[in-house]
């Protein structure tokens, strides 16, 4: 992984980190959010970089640890 260690992410309310699809690995999904602090490579679409401060006007992305949401209500969930 390219992410550091100790990660620097805030935990999400709710989620429970696990490997969903049996690969043995607990990735990390990528949710578009307007405000979200990374956005794609623009030479490698499959790398995250942070997005530089005062940038807008691009698509940005939350990234959230491989997991289930406890008590999902099929909708919606907090970030």
């Amino acid at each position: 992984s390219t992410r550091p260690y100790p990660y620097t992410e805030e935990p999400v309310d709710g989620l429970t980190i696990e490997d969903i699809d049996g690969d043995g690995r607990i990735l990390t999904m990528r949710v578009p959010d307007p405000h979200g602090g990374y956005k794609q490579h623009p030479a490698d679409p499959r790398l995250m970089v942070a997005r530089e401060p005062g940038e807008f006007g691009g698509e940005y992305y939350r990234l959230i640890p491989e997991g289930f949401i406890k008590q999902h209500d099929g909708l919606t969930f907090k970030v």
